[in-house]
């Protein structure tokens, strides 16, 4: 993981490719139906996580104290469209870590969409620098 204060520029060095894999899996969350449960995950839900980890796109800073975060994903209809890169690579470390805490949670953020939301922003965010 990346500390918060280098991710700027650490988005900028992702190349379009490697963004691409993660983009082109937003279309394969829309049309899932059934993410399985927190013991048995589909497998949108690994693959996605496992891109996400391998473009190292949870930054590490104090989620656990970040209220602001906390306020978005308790909220099941915040809009997720004025939020920029940074904050929402923050959320993707908050649903991961507090997944640690809360078993299932991850999930849970699949299910209700919050994932697939973060992921179509981040994606308009990423596409405003290239």
């Amino acid at each position: 993981m990346i500390e918060i204060e280098n991710l700027e520029e650490h988005l900028h060095q992702i190349t379009q490719e490697e963004w691409r894999k993660l983009f082109n899996i937003i279309s394969e969350i829309i049309e899932t139906k059934d993410f399985g449960n927190y013991i048995d995950n589909a497998k949108i839900v690994s693959n996605t996580l496992q891109i996400i980890y391998d473009l190292n796109l949870p930054p590490i800073f104090n989620w656990s104290d970040w209220s602001f975060g906390r306020e978005f994903l308790m909220s099941d209809n915040f809009d997720y469209t004025n939020l920029d890169k940074i904050t929402l690579c923050k959320l993707i470390t908050c649903i991961v870590r507090y997944n640690r805490f809360n078993e299932g949670y991850t999930l849970r953020c699949f299910e209700n969409r919050t994932f697939e939301k973060i992921l179509i922003n981040l994606k308009k965010e990423i596409e405003k620098i290239e």
